[in-house]
């Protein structure tokens, strides 16, 4: 969610909460308080022509917060989570899961690498995949990112025959080895 709709929705709650209160104690609370309410409504809102412009405008606004709501629940864009392709006997559905696997698989064949975290997005017709690393001291991090990448492109691309369009390595830490490891 955008900071806009949470806050659209923030005040959607705040001023339905409110409204809801006062509906519920209105059988149980002093008659006088809710008469002193609808008076002023009535007198502030429904006998004022030069309130209707605001009315209308409230009423447009509560109506288009709760459009809003109602299409959040509604996916307009293609989920990414799977790449289909049809061939002769079905369906073949690849996982972003299983494009994560395999990229860690490779990543963890290295014994320069001490923690290793993949995310794959497809992208029309091909697979970008994120490699996020912790590497051991005196790793020399090009010539092993650059064996990662044609590794890991080469992999997803004989396993899946998905194209790789992008094999992004992040190295976000350097482990010290401190002598307690077992």
């Amino acid at each position: 969610m955008n900071l806009l709709f949470r806050i659209l929705v923030a005040i959607y709650a705040v001023i339905a909460s409110i409204i809801s209160g006062l509906i519920m104690i209105s059988p149980f609370a002093d008659k006088q308080i809710m008469e002193m309410i609808l008076s002023y409504a009535d007198i502030t809102f429904y006998r004022s022509n030069r309130y209707d412009i605001l009315v209308f405008l409230l009423g447009l606004l509560f109506l288009f917060v709760n459009l809003v709501i109602l299409s959040s629940g509604i996916r307009m864009r293609h989920s990414s989570k799977f790449y289909c392709f049809k061939n002769e006997h079905g369906v073949i559905r690849v996982s972003a899961n299983s494009i994560e696997n395999i990229a860690l698989s490779v990543a963890r064949k290295s014994t320069s690498i001490r923690d290793a975290k993949a995310k794959a997005k497809f992208k029309q017709d091909a697979v970008e995949v994120t490699l996020r690393l912790v590497v051991y001291p005196d790793t020399q991090v090009p010539t092993l990112s650059e064996l990662l990448q044609e590794n890991i492109q080469s992999s997803i691309e004989s396993m899946t025959e998905l194209k790789v369009s992008l094999v992004d390595v992040n190295i976000e830490g350097v482990h010290a080895n401190n002598g307690k490891e077992g």
